[in-house]
């Protein structure tokens, strides 16, 4: 049995901006997802390529990736990522 724990206390916004400069967005025709210790949020199949929402480090095998403001899902994965627990990606 495993006992919780809290790990945050404070606003939504604080949590939000918590994530800031850690949210990316990513349009690619490339066949594999962003990875290099990302968790994907979220794809788009779009007609010019896959849009994918990565949460961490600016993904340096995507040099087009554009930082975008993070939402309250972001804050939490960035705090899950930051305590080692987020590994699988949520797509």
């Amino acid at each position: 049995m495993t006992l919780g724990q809290i790990v945050f206390r404070g606003a939504p916004t604080a949590l939000m901006q918590a994530a800031e400069g850690k949210v990316w967005t990513v349009t690619t025709t490339k066949a594999h997802r962003p990875d290099s210790g990302l968790t994907v949020i979220s794809m788009l199949h779009l007609a010019q390529g896959i849009q994918y929402r990565p949460v961490g480090p600016q993904p340096a095998e995507y040099t087009e990736a554009q930082p975008i403001p993070p939402g309250l899902e972001d804050g939490y994965v960035w705090l899950m990522q930051s305590m080692g627990q987020a590994t699988l990606a949520l797509v």
